[in-house]
């Protein structure tokens, strides 16, 4: 694997690596063009996914924005866009293929790009509006056994919206 230097935002950054790179978010997107947030919006309805993992040790859940594809132009693009972590996510399943990687954004730092591609999604709208709404209870001081249940019921809504496979939204 090759391991390429280079700078994102003023700051090095190293792609190749077989895990995870991180690259650091940015304070404001107010530069950000309305055709960068359609194509990212675009990218979304294609090759993302608004998702809420859980994490058994800590008792906690948390919403992740991702697209995840082999071009890794795109992904590099990603990051010098709008910031957020990239990992290689899938390994080839045929010889010669391209391995996949996700650009992936975390829990409140996905605020400012559910904002920014809300007015340009045009399949996941509804996965957008939940994700919103997950974001919502970060700021909740219900106690955690009862934001658990309100999140949890948040990520079957996710879930059953992401497994309609091409079925009307």
């Amino acid at each position: 694997m090759i391991v390429r230097e280079k700078q994102v935002r003023g700051r090095p950054f190293q792609t190749g690596h077989p895990g995870w790179n991180r690259v650091p978010y940015r304070a404001s997107y107010s530069d950000i063009k309305d055709t960068e947030w359609a194509y990212l919006a675009g990218l979304i309805d294609g090759e993302g996914s608004f998702y809420v993992c859980y994490d058994r040790r800590n008792d906690v859940y948390s919403l992740e924005v991702a697209i995840a594809n082999t071009a890794r132009s795109m992904i590099e693009w990603l990051l010098e866009h709008f910031g957020g972590t990239e990992k290689l996510s899938g390994t080839p399943k045929h010889e010669g293929c391209p391995s996949q990687w996700a650009w992936v954004v975390r829990g409140r730092r996905a605020a400012p790009i559910i904002a920014g591609i809300l007015p340009y999604l045009v399949v996941k709208v509804g996965q957008a509006r939940l994700a919103e709404a997950f974001l919502a209870t970060y700021d909740d001081p219900q106690e955690r056994t009862e934001l658990n249940a309100a999140r949890l019921s948040l990520k079957e809504q996710i879930t059953a919206l992401n497994c309609l496979k091409g079925k009307s939204r």
